[in-house]
Formats: structure tokens, sequence, C-alpha cells
């Protein structure tokens, strides 16, 4: 029973490892297909283009950044500066009266 079990393990394991082969031969063939067919490029990447892709990203993080976080913090702190001011100038007149 043993030698059995293994023997149907080892067909099963035969039968997905041919199947896998399988699809990768599929997937090499059309690789292959679509080298063959494919016309050529009429134009040319520079290789620093993707350094200029991210200096982007990197400006529209940190312009995001200081628009929604810096700008809401410093009208804050106007706000709490200009309330404060007006409550010790309030105790400032008092005094004099």
């Amino acid at each position: 029973m043993e030698l059995r079990t293994r023997v149907a393990t080892l067909r099963r394991l035969w039968q997905k490892a041919e199947l896998a082969w399988e699809r990768e031969m599929r997937k090499l063939g059309l690789v292959a297909t679509l080298m063959l067919v494919s016309t050529p490029a009429l134009a040319y990447v520079d290789p620093g283009v993707l350094a200029v892709l991210f200096q982007m990203g990197y400006a529209l993080l940190f312009g995001a950044f200081a628009f929604f976080i810096l700008r809401p913090w410093n009208y804050l702190k106007g706000l709490a500066r200009s309330i404060f001011k007006r409550s010790a100038d309030g105790q400032q007149q008092a005094k004099k009266h």
C-alpha cells in the first residue's frame, strides 16, 4: 500500500510538471512570435526618462505636502497669534483703566 501511494503521488507530481512545462512553452512561443512579427521602433527613449519621472513624482508629493499640511498650519498659527494678541491687548487696556 505504501508503494502504491508513493507511485500515485509521483504520477500526480509528474502530470503537474508536464502541465507547467506546456504552459511555459506556450508563453515562450508567444514571445518568440511577437518578436518576429513586431516592427522596429522608430523612436528613442532616453535612459534618463525614469529619473525625470521620479523627480516629477517627488515634486508632486512635496508640493501636495506643502499645500495641504503647511498652509493650514500657518493659517492656524496666525489665527492663534491674533487671538492671543487680542487677549493680551485687552488685558493691557484693562490695566490702563
